[in-house]
C-alpha cells in the first residue's frame, strides 16, 4: 500500500488546488466531483481562452489539461500559462497518446517541467493516485493505466470520441 502525504488527503485542511481544462464539460464535471470527493479544491474550465483571462498565477498546485481542444490546444494553452506561472505542476490528460508523442517531438520545450501524462480512459482510483503522486513528486511520464470503472470509461471514451471527431 502506498503512503500519500497528509497534505493531499481528504481530511487535510490544506487541500491541493487543481485546475482542470477539457472542452468536454461532462468530463470536467465528472473529474471535479471525483477530485472534490477525494479532498481536492478544483476549478474547471471548458474553454481554454477563458482560462487564460481568468488564470490565477501561483494559486494552483496542479493543472490537468486536455491536449485536443478547439480554438487552442493544450500545448498552446500551456505555453501561455507558463508565461504567468512557471512553478505550477502540469499534467496532460488525453486519449491521444500518439498525438502527444508527436507534439513533444515537434516541440520538445513543452516537455520541460511537465509533471505527467494521464491517458483517457482511466479509473477514478488511478486518476486520484496519479494526481497524488504528481503532487508529492513521484510521477513518471508513462502510458500504463487501464480503465476498469464502467461509468468513467463511458464518460471518458465519449469525450475521446468527440475529440476524434473534432
Amino acid at each position: 500500500m502506498m503512503t500519500i502525504s497528509s497534505a493531499y488527503t481528504k481530511s487535510s485542511p490544506n487541500k491541493a488546488r487543481i485546475l482542470v481544462v477539457d472542452d468536454d464539460s461532462d468530463i470536467t464535471t465528472f473529474i471535479k466531483l471525483a477530485l472534490v470527493d477525494a479532498g481536492f479544491n478544483v476549478d474547471v474550465y471548458s474553454d481554454p481562452l477563458q482560462v487564460i483571462s481568468e488564470f490565477k498565477p501561483n494559486y494552483y498546485d496542479l493543472l490537468l489539461i486536455d491536449i485536443r481542444m478547439p480554438r487552442l490546444n493544450g500545448f498552446e494553452l500551456l505555453k501561455k500559462l507558463r508565461k504567468k506561472d512557471t512553478r505550477v505542476k502540469v499534467c496532460f490528460i488525453t486519449s491521444f497518446e500518439v498525438y502527444y508523442e508527436a507534439m513533444i517531438a515537434e516541440h520538445p520545450s513543452i516537455n520541460n517541467g511537465l509533471s505527467g501524462f494521464i491517458p483517457k480512459p482511466i479509473t477514478l482510483e488511478n486518476l486520484i493516485e496519479r494526481i497524488r503522486n504528481i503532487l508529492v513528486g513521484r510521477s513518471k511520464l508513462e502510458f500504463k493505466w487501464i480503465c476498469t470503472s464502467p461509468l468513467l470509461s463511458i464518460a471518458l471514451i465519449f469525450g475521446s470520441l468527440v475529440d476524434a471527431i473534432i
